[in-house]
């Protein structure tokens, strides 16, 4: 399990958004904030199930463009610009970590099947 890269960049997305979570402006972020980190380490014991856990992956990634959209319409004059960057690039950063992880597992999964066509 911890050998596979995806691992990785689903645990580095996890900190990401964990870390988002304490400087998100506005308490809907900061919920999802916390519910994207846990689905984002959830998603790491799927791992015998590849096709569902690249299709957390991708959902994630959406989560990651609704929660940049979010950011962008609560962006204010009350809103420190240091918090909102901050929270913007966690946001990036793990929403294109879940983006290799799926690409990650989805190159495993090709692999499998095409192990399995040669038996």
């Amino acid at each position: 399990m911890i050998q596979r890269i995806q691992t990785i960049y689903l645990l580095v997305a996890f900190v990401f958004m964990g870390l988002f979570a304490f400087v998100a402006p506005t308490l809907p972020l900061i919920v999802g904030g916390v519910l994207a980190a846990l689905v984002s380490l959830g998603t790491i014991f799927l791992y015998k199930k590849r096709p569902k856990q690249a299709l957390f992956c991708r959902c994630l990634c959406g989560l990651g463009v609704v929660n940049l959209i979010l950011l962008a319409v609560y962006h204010s004059g009350e809103v420190p610009s240091s918090t909102l960057v901050w929270s913007v690039g966690y946001t990036l950063g793990a929403t294109f970590c879940w983006f290799l992880a799926s690409k990650a597992i989805l190159k495993d999964e090709k692999l499998v099947r095409s192990l399995d066509r040669i038996r």
